[in-house]
Parts: C-alpha cells; sequence; structure tokens
C-alpha cells in the first residue's frame, strides 16, 4: 500500500468538498463575490445578517481616511447587531464565502476579528461585568495590529458614566492610532461627542420613526441617535407616575425628593397560649371520653403523656382541658407515683425487697 499518496488524495478531497460546500451555501443565500481590499476600507451595500429571517438590509461606508464607526440610538434599534453583521461579512470573506447583499461589497483583509460583545461577569474569578469587560479590552489594546477588526458593544459601560466615558474615548483613541478598524455603539453624550469632532471617526444612529414612535433598524450615517430611554420605558408597562418624574427632571434637572408618609403599625399577632398541668391533675382530652391522669410533656413538641387504662400515652396537648388539679385531690405529701402504678401485685413485691422481706426474696427465688 502506498499510504502517502492516500493522505494526499484524502487531503485532496477534503479541499475541494470544502469549496463545493461554500459554493453550495452562497448559491442558496443568493450570495454575492465580495471585493477585497488592503486599505481597510469597509462598504456593504445591503448586506443582510445570514441568521436572522427578514432581516433588515445593511449599509454603510468606511474609506481609507476613517477608522471608526460610532453607532448610537434607541435600545432594541439594532446596533448590536448591526456589529454582528459586519463582523460576519468579515468572516464569511476570509472564509471563501460570497455575502447575502443587494450588490458587492468591498470588505478589508484582516488578520484578527476581536469583539467585546454582551455580558463577560464571571463569578468563579470574581469579575463583575465592568471588570471582565476592561480586562478583556486590555488583552485587545494589547493585541490589536492595523490589520485589526474590533466590534465593541456599549464600550465603559457598567461603572460610573464620566469615569467608563473617559475610558472609552481613551481606548478608541489609542486603537484609531494603531490603523485599527473600529465599529463601536454608546449612549454616552461624551463618546458622541468625541466621535462629532475626531475626523477619524464618522457616526451613525438607528433611525426611530417619530410618527409611529418604532424603531426601523436601519442604520443612518453621519447622525447622532437619542437613546429613547423613556419610550424604552413606556412600552415596557413601565408606570406612568415613574415617566412622569424622569421627564420633570429631564426638564428641570431639579431632582424628586419628596418623603413618603406612610406610617407602618407595628401590629402583634396574638398567640394562643397552651395549657400547663401538673403531675396528677385529671385532664379532659379529645381521644378519650372518660378523665385520664396527666403525667408529664412528651419529648414531641406540644405532646403530653397522660395515664389512662392503667397505660401511659403520647397524645397531643391540644384541646386538653384540666378538670380538677392534683392539689385539691390530694392531701399535701402525697406520693403521686401511686397513682401511676400499671401492676400493684408488682408493685408490692419490688417494696418488699427493697425493706429485705425474706419472704419477698423467697418468692422471687421460686
Amino acid at each position: 500500500m502506498n499510504l502517502p499518496n492516500f493522505e494526499a488524495n484524502l487531503t485532496v478531497i477534503v479541499d475541494l468538498d470544502c469549496i463545493l460546500a461554500r459554493a453550495k451555501y452562497s448559491h442558496a443565500i443568493g450570495g454575492k463575490r465580495p471585493i477585497l481590499n488592503e486599505q481597510n476600507e469597509l462598504q456593504l451595500n445591503g448586506m443582510k445578517h445570514p441568521l436572522l429571517s427578514n432581516p433588515v438590509p445593511l449599509s454603510l461606508k468606511l474609506d481609507a481616511t476613517k477608522y471608526g464607526l460610532i453607532i448610537t440610538g434607541p435600545n432594541a434599534g439594532g446596533k448590536t447587531v448591526t456589529l454582528k453583521t459586519v463582523g460576519l461579512a468579515t468572516a464569511m470573506t476570509e472564509f471563501g464565502l460570497f455575502l447575502p447583499s443587494a450588490a458587492r461589497c468591498s470588505i478589508p483583509i484582516v488578520t484578527e476579528i476581536y469583539t467585546s460583545i454582551g455580558d463577560h461577569q464571571d463569578l468563579d474569578n470574581s469579575l463583575s461585568t465592568f471588570s471582565a469587560e476592561m480586562k478583556k479590552m486590555a488583552e485587545i489594546v494589547q493585541k490589536t495590529t492595523p490589520n485589526s477588526l474590533i466590534l465593541l458593544d456599549e464600550l465603559g459601560s457598567g461603572t460610573d458614566p464620566n469615569e467608563g466615558a473617559a475610558l472609552a474615548i481613551a481606548i478608541l483613541q489609542i486603537l484609531q492610532l494603531k490603523g485599527c478598524l473600529i465599529l463601536a455603539t454608546t449612549h454616552y453624550g461624551a463618546i458622541k461627542d468625541y466621535s462629532t469632532k475626531n475626523p477619524a471617526f464618522i457616526t451613525a444612529a438607528m433611525a426611530f420613526d417619530l410618527q409611529t414612535l418604532h424603531t426601523t433598524y436601519k442604520l443612518l450615517l453621519n447622525q447622532v441617535g437619542a437613546s429613547r430611554a423613556l419610550w424604552i420605558a413606556e412600552k415596557s408597562g413601565m408606570a406612568k407616575n415613574v415617566l412622569l418624574e424622569a421627564k420633570n427632571f429631564l426638564n428641570t434637572g431639579i431632582f424628586p425628593i419628596k418623603q413618603a408618609k406612610l406610617k407602618f403599625k407595628n401590629k402583634q399577632k396574638k398567640v394562643k397560649s397552651l395549657p400547663s398541668f401538673k403531675k396528677g391533675d385529671r385532664i379532659k382530652v379529645p381521644k378519650y371520653h372518660q378523665e385520664v391522669l396527666f403525667y408529664e410533656n412528651a419529648d414531641i413538641a406540644n405532646h403530653i403523656v397522660v395515664f389512662v387504662n392503667r397505660t401511659f400515652e403520647t397524645i397531643p396537648l391540644k384541646g386538653a382541658k384540666l378538670v380538677r388539679k392534683a392539689e385539691e385531690l390530694y392531701p399535701a405529701g402525697y406520693n403521686l407515683d401511686l397513682l401511676f402504678v400499671q401492676d400493684w401485685q408488682e408493685y408490692k413485691l419490688n417494696k418488699d425487697l427493697d425493706r429485705g422481706s425474706k419472704k419477698a426474696w423467697k418468692k422471687l427465688k421460686k
């Protein structure tokens, strides 16, 4: 057998199979062959997210003079989907796939794609959302090259807004100086201002229909969008009085500082006390028709030991009622143990043995 030839043939077959699989998938999604460039230019023409049903096509353009795109707009407006669509378009191109777009797209050749999307918190390593994000960003800043694509979702969130925005701006500045291609989303006003003043960046906003008060998921270049937090809260069922307080604060800057005037009454429930008995008391219990003698409290909570029909029984305390106290029935110093003798013959024999009766000892030996 010529094993090296078999292995070489197998490698060729696998390569051909991968090429045919890419071709079949590209045909199935109606893909168009992307144009490759080495100038970090990115142009998408009606690119559709390949894993979504009925996605809104994405179009954007970053030429060689622009290193970053800062996307603003409302929550649930499509900012994160825009980042993922750009990332998938780039990765699909690197894998040799055609793109599901309206026209041919221009995709830069990249060596790495770095992302910071979603919640990176790690309870096992005691990392909060922000600290985990910063750990990820420290790695990205260190490893990126001019041929890196970087996708950042709400950079700097999860901490003090001023410090978070300052860190985000510094990171964006360093990354664009390294020549990376950056796409980032944000709600911070300071980052929005930075991106409008820095010629290396362009801004974009997710469209919002003011007539219907709905997001359209369309990306509008060279615009800055509002977060529409109050609208999102209202659509999510937030109470009207909360929305009104928020609007008043936005308009006036005056904090709502009224104090609640509620007073809570300390109502204590009356706990019914259970009866307590002493040894020898005659009591009435639900289990027996006749009166029984109380012997002692049982080891089980809210249970007692009673003497009835020459037998000790453990029964619930609930429902037990005093008929007559032992001190009223027997004289002072009376031996109450006599009330609880189960076998009088055995009791008498033990007493005689205790006092040394010869007759009792003879009887015991027999």
